[in-house]
This record gives C-alpha cells, sequence and structure tokens, in this order.
C-alpha cells in the first residue's frame, strides 16, 4: 500500500488465501442473479416488459483490506 494500491469490485474467494487483503466493494450476487433472471422470463413471456426500466439499487458492503493506504496520511503531509 505505500506504492501502489489495489481495489476490487467483487470480493473474491481467491483472496482468502493472500497475505494481502484487497479494498473490496461487495455486492450481492445471488440476488442480482435472481431478479434478472426472473426480469428475463417475464420478458420472454410478456412482451410489455421488454420496455420496462431494469434500474435497481442493491445495498453493497465494504471490505478494507490491506491493499490501500490512509489516504489522510497524503493530506496530512
Amino acid at each position: 500500500p505505500e506504492d501502489v494500491s489495489i481495489v476490487s469490485f467483487d470480493d473474491a474467494k481467491i483472496q482468502e488465501a493472500r497475505t494481502v487483503k484487497v479494498l473490496s466493494v461487495v455486492h450481492p450476487k445471488f440476488e442480482l442473479g435472481r431478479m434478472t433472471a426472473r426480469n428475463l422470463l417475464r420478458m420472454m413471456h410478456d412482451p410489455e416488459w421488454r420496455h420496462h426500466n431494469y434500474a435497481y439499487q442493491f445495498p453493497v458492503a465494504f471490505n478494507a483490506g490491506n491493499s490501500v493506504n490512509d489516504i489522510r496520511f497524503y493530506k496530512a503531509n
């Protein structure tokens, strides 16, 4: 983190065995897949749904990890 900061958007399981834990935004993969499948099925059976707005907001979590230095360090110097 002193030289390079790494940020991820998926909290991938591959990171579990690493000594460097990547800062990550975690999104609800199962819920996103479930809603997508439901909407695709509705679109296949109901032509009106093909013009529906599919914007959704999901709650996300934040795993701080240890791959990013504290930005306050740079602001203070």
